[in-house]
């Protein structure tokens, strides 16, 4: 699930703080530590003179690791920045499907009088919806392969739900039997729907759209998990990154600096990290920390369009009352509306903090006048000093006392 976190925390506290990250992935890797194991042997032989580079032309500049360690740099990023892009483009059409659903129940709500053939359709649009996510989650139940990944117990919520009747789910079940991998269940129920609703009104052209909208959206989606990136690519970028990670654990044990070592690991944990995130980025339905959270997005479109379905108010009950007066004049120059009223409030209300230093700013006043009257009773020739209009405080102190004055 996706995690949230707070990026006005400073950047040490935002390094350390490993929790939820691909560092854990990068740590649960075999490769990490055989990379690790190796660097160590190697240095710890030269150490104790075990094996002498120098003597056999084996020696690897770190020059040399320039070549390979670009190239595995340009395949990693590349294969990243696609599939981030990938991954924004699921995002977006994931999002666009709860908006459409929403403009298809609205559209149903406004279009048909039948209210137990609006909530007819609405339940079998939530059910479409439904079981998108539930074919693109792999199950494990037996006989998954006649399902197209809808297991039992996702079979039985729907039903707990009240979206599918006991016939609609032996039709759907016979029709994944039938059509197996190959089986679109989710498209199916749109199909009824569509059937369905022609019982009481005519074609309509804006509703048609928008259901049609919600097919190409699932459709899109499908399409790009079924097109990754391609195997030969992924399979380079692997071969480059061992390859390469493999000459810096020779080179790095060979640097005569005990920082050396330090650098290696890190270097290997982040280098694999890039490529763990990748391929965590790749199919964001799922349970991983950077897939999206799609139980929440389907419970607030549920929310949603339950209340929509729910919703009695009424266009004569919304005239009753109300002002049909034209908009209110607003001069020029002058803001409409605050969008940012509870900021500014908030900036507005003295936290604790604030009324410290304004009773430090009191006392420092009161600590002032009681040094202007005591000056003030000493006269000297040229008069008293009360006469003086006022007292000149130092930059500091005026600077100070305006500022929490303002």
């Amino acid at each position: 699930m996706t995690v949230e976190y707070d990026a006005n925390v400073g950047t040490a506290c935002t390094a350390l703080n490993l929790k939820d990250t691909v560092i854990h992935q990068v740590l649960c890797r075999f490769e990490f530590y055989l990379l690790i194991i190796c660097h160590a042997s190697l240095r710890y032989a030269l150490q104790m003179e075990y094996f002498s580079p120098d003597e056999m032309n084996l020696t690897l500049p770190m020059s040399l690791t320039g070549v390979t360690g670009s190239l595995m740099t340009f395949f990693v990023v590349f294969y990243n920045g696609n599939v981030f892009g990938r991954y924004n483009k699921f995002y977006d059409l994931t999002k666009q499907l709860n908006e459409n659903c929403l403009t298809v129940v609205s559209s149903l709500i406004r279009e048909l009088s039948n209210p137990p053939l609006k909530r007819k359709l609405i339940k079998m649009i939530l059910a479409s919806c439904f079981l998108f996510f539930f074919e693109r989650t792999p199950s494990v139940s037996e006989g998954d392969e006649d399902t197209h990944n809808v297991s039992p117990s996702e079979w039985a919520a729907l039903l707990r739900l009240g979206l599918l009747d006991q016939q609609q789910e032996i039709r759907l079940k016979e029709h994944c039997r039938t059509l197996k991998q190959n089986s679109m269940p989710s498209l199916v129920l749109l199909h009824w729907s569509m059937k369905l609703y022609r019982l009481e009104t005519e074609k309509n052209n804006e509703l048609e759209k928008a259901y049609w909208e919600i097919r190409r959206v699932q459709d899109d989606v499908v399409e790009m998990l079924e097109l990754p990136m391609p195997w030969q690519y992924f399979h380079i970028m692997n071969l480059m990154m061992m390859l390469n990670l493999i000459l810096w654990a020779y080179a790095f044990a060979l640097e005569p600096s005990h920082f050396a070592s330090p650098i290696f690991v890190f270097v290997a944990a982040i280098f694999m990290g890039i490529r763990e995130l990748s391929v965590a980025l790749a199919d964001p339905y799922g349970d991983d920390a950077a897939d999206f959270p799609i139980n929440d997005w389907m419970n607030q479109l549920y929310v949603r369009v339950q209340y929509l379905s729910n919703e009695d108010f009424t266009a004569e009950e919304m005239m009753l009352q109300s002002s049909g007066g034209p908009l209110p004049e607003i001069k020029d120059g002058s803001c409409v509306v605050d969008l940012l009223t509870d900021l500014h409030a908030a900036e507005c209300e003295p936290t604790k903090s604030s009324k410290k230093k304004m009773r430090i700013s009191m006392a420092t006043k009161k600590r002032m006048q009681a040094k202007h009257d005591e000056i003030s009773r000493e006269v000297d020739g040229s008069g008293s000093y009360r006469q003086i209009p006022a007292m000149v405080e130092s930059e500091d102190e005026a600077n100070h006392n305006y500022f929490y004055a303002d």
